[in-house]
């Protein structure tokens, strides 16, 4: 019967070869033909024969062989083994092929006294037959054995440095962290990159078993009171676990406290915190890390950069809370003063427009900032960049001032001297917005339609829809009338009277219910709203603009102030990603969609660390 069995599966494979390619006339080819349409005792006798033919090919072996595991044909398999083991006879991968057949059959005898066969006389070995027994284990998922092999050959003084990084790596895949964290700081000083390593891997290992970020930290908490010479790493790595969790206090408090005892030997790593705590607008902690550094009185090479940092975060701090505190204002401005007196060489740099701006714009000093800035710019050396910045900033305070004509002389200034950059575009955007509070539509319009061509896309999208609100608003009404109590509104916002901007924007709504302003005014009082901190009437306002005014061109931008309002201010990330992801679907072509989707992947990111 078995003979005339393989008479017909080989008439049978002959037959169905005549139909595949003629370029794929080997037996190897055709075994794989009838294994992928499930004719596995055809598939066999075609492995056989390429087998056969090029039995010292460990390709056709190893697919031969996993086929016949597949398969369940043991006792085939344990005899291709055997005789394997004949013709490679230092191929480990061969014996831990007839080990997985014995365990497969249940004879552990034989799988143990096969494996065991492997560690004998494994010290005089070369190193590359060593890391070949070992990379044929972890291959085969023996791990233990692995490790074992690699603790055995490490017992030798000469060999031991060379299997570090194989034993570091699998403690870590083990989950044996305690292992791990002492191999990997003998190794921190000599190998560059092996931190990032080391942090990469032991988040694929959490993120496989939550468990074991509690475990890694305990190891570090009980090695680090082991260790003296690892002490300050063993904080570095416990500080990151904290980090990555978005506890930047806790992390900061730890290295701190560790950092005082190592005479400043972990600055690099506070200042690091700091950059992490400021990126997340997590600012009470961002300035304690920066002013740790910067108020040190033992030298360390962060302490200038940690000044810079500090006035950023103490300036971002101020700018993106709403609504703005007077004692946060007072503590700002103080801390900034104190700062350039000490470091009057420091004027020239992007921070002391920051400090201009806190007199400026938040303790409502707008001439004493003109006056520092005139002085600055007679007296220093100043880069033609610096200039322009300086000027504008000297231009937007003069006009919350209501020197509207002094601002305009201002801008145009600016607009000479930088024609042809982005400077000159944000000074004629900012005329034409001033021509705007005037009522000047036409004249605005002029400028404006230049500005659309901008290579800057904020201004060139600023301008457009400047434009289009004067374009819409004044073809139909000549008088314009709805327009300019609008543009007078935006004018007294510029200059910070809320209260009567509000009132005028409510009387345009009471005296023209039916203009087609209506939406951009519920635009306007959101963005008052969300500027004073009332974010529950900002959000009804910007509501208001989604839900009866879909399809007008800013609804898009409703939905992504209404998102940043629920993620910046409410902390509630949820409801913010709705948002997002509404603005997403509804408008796919918004230039504000790939700012919805990065913000979104961010609040999945941090969703998914905690």
């Amino acid at each position: 019967m078995d003979k005339i069995k393989i008479f017909f599966c080989l008439l049978l494979g002959l037959i169905s070869w005549q139909t595949l390619s003629a370029q794929r006339n080997k037996p190897i080819d055709i075994a794989r033909h009838f294994q992928a349409n499930g004719q596995a005792d055809s598939a066999l006798i075609f492995y056989k024969m390429a087998y056969d033919e090029a039995p010292f090919d460990l390709k056709v072996y190893e697919e031969y062989f996993g086929y016949l595991m597949q398969l369940k044909k043991y006792d085939t398999a344990e005899a291709l083994a055997t005789y394997m083991m004949e013709v490679k006879r230092k191929d480990p991968a061969i014996v831990m092929d007839l080990a997985q057949v014995y365990e497969a059959k249940g004879e552990k005898k034989k799988q143990k006294k096969l494996i065991e066969q492997l560690f004998e006389g494994v010290e005089n070995l070369s190193d590359y037959d060593i890391k070949k027994i070992g990379n044929t284990f972890y291959a085969k998922g023996q791990l233990n054995n692995a490790i074992l092999l690699y603790e055995k050959v490490s017992l030798n003084p000469a060999k031991a440095y060379h299997y570090k990084m194989d034993l570091m790596n699998l403690y870590l895949e083990n989950g044996d962290i305690e292992k791990v964290l002492p191999i990997y700081y003998e190794l921190y000083p000599y190998m560059s990159g092996i931190e990032k390593d080391i942090q990469s891997k032991m988040l694929v290992l959490i993120e496989k078993e939550p468990s074991y970020k509690e475990k890694i930290k305990n190891s570090l908490q009980k090695l680090s009171k082991k260790s003296k010479e690892f002490k300050d790493t063993y904080a570095s790595l416990l500080a990151w676990l904290e980090q990555e969790d978005g506890n930047y206090e806790q992390a900061l408090s730890g290295l701190i406290q560790q950092d005082k005892k190592q005479s400043g030997s972990l600055s690099k790593n506070i200042f690091e915190i700091g950059n992490q705590a400021l990126e997340n607008r997590q600012y009470a902690t961002a300035r304690q890390a920066f002013e740790y550094l910067y108020q040190s009185e033992s030298e360390n090479p962060f302490q200038h950069l940690a000044g810079e940092k500090l006035l950023k975060t103490y300036y971002l701090q101020l700018s993106t809370t709403r609504p703005v505190q007077p004692a946060m204002v007072t503590t700002t401005k103080n801390m900034m003063e104190s700062y350039f007196a000490k470091h009057p060489e420091q004027q020239t740099s992007i921070s002391y427009l920051w400090y201009m701006d806190v007199l400026g714009k938040y303790a409502q000093q707008p001439q004493l900032a003109i006056t520092m800035l005139e002085s600055l710019l007679v007296k220093a050396r100043l880069s033609k960049e610096y200039i322009g910045m300086a000027k504008l900033a000297i231009g937007d305070y003069q006009l919350s001032m209501g020197n509207i004509w002094d601002a305009n002389l201002t801008y145009a200034q600016v607009d000479k001297a930088y024609k042809q950059d982005a400077m000159g575009e944000e000074a004629r955007f900012k005329q034409a917005k001033l021509a705007f509070y005037r009522g000047d539509f036409e004249w605005a319009q002029t400028m404006l339609n230049v500005l659309k061509a901008s290579t800057t896309e904020l201004i060139s999208n600023d301008a457009m829809s400047l434009s289009i609100l004067i374009t819409e608003n004044t073809v139909k009404d000549t008088s314009a009338v709805p327009l300019k109590m609008y543009a007078q509104a935006d004018l007294l916002i510029s200059q910070y009277q809320y209260q009567t901007a509000d009132s005028l924007l409510q009387q345009l709504l009471d005296s023209f219910p039916q203009s087609d302003l209506t939406d951009d005014v519920y635009m306007l009082r959101a963005n008052l709203a969300k500027e004073e901190g009332r974010m529950s009437t900002a959000l009804n306002y910007y509501e208001m603009v989604v839900t009866k005014f879909k399809v007008d061109v800013l609804a898009d931008d409703a939905l992504l102030q209404c998102g940043m309002i629920y993620e910046i201010h409410l902390a509630e990330p949820d409801k913010a990603k709705k948002y997002y992801e509404d603005l997403i679907l509804s408008f796919p072509n918004s230039t504000l969609s790939p700012i919805a989707r990065e913000r979104l992947e961010k609040l999945k990111n941090k969703g998914n660390k905690l």
